[in-house]
C-alpha cells in the first residue's frame, strides 16, 4: 500500500469518523423511534443535524428520556443549533 501525505491521513480519519457518526445518528433515529413511535420530521431532522459530541450524549441522555417533551427540551438545551420551539415555563418545569 502507499504511504499517504499527511494530509491524505487526516482527511481519512476525518471521513471514517463522519461515517462512523451517520451511522450512529441512524441508530439514535431508530431507537428513538421504537421508544416514541412516530418522532415526525421536525425532531427527525434535530437528530440527523446533531454534532458528533451531542449524538454520543443523547444516545445516553436516551436511557433517562422518558417522553417527546423531554427530548425536545434535552435537544433545545443540549444543542445550540436546535431550531425547536418550547416555552419557559415548559423548560422550568423541567428544571
Amino acid at each position: 500500500m502507499a504511504q499517504l501525505r499527511p494530509d491524505q491521513e487526516i482527511w481519512l480519519l476525518l471521513h471514517d469518523a463522519l461515517i462512523g457518526y451517520d451511522a450512529c445518528r441512524m441508530l439514535l433515529l431508530r431507537q428513538l423511534t421504537k421508544k416514541f413511535a412516530l418522532l415526525g420530521p421536525e425532531l427527525e431532522h434535530e437528530i440527523l443535524n446533531l454534532s458528533g459530541e451531542n449524538i454520543d450524549r443523547l444516545a445516553e441522555a436516551l436511557l433517562d428520556i422518558k417522553t417527546l417533551e423531554e427530548l425536545k427540551i434535552w435537544l433545545v438545551k443540549n444543542d445550540r443549533y436546535s431550531k425547536l420551539q418550547i416555552t419557559e415555563q415548559t423548560l422550568e418545569q423541567h428544571e
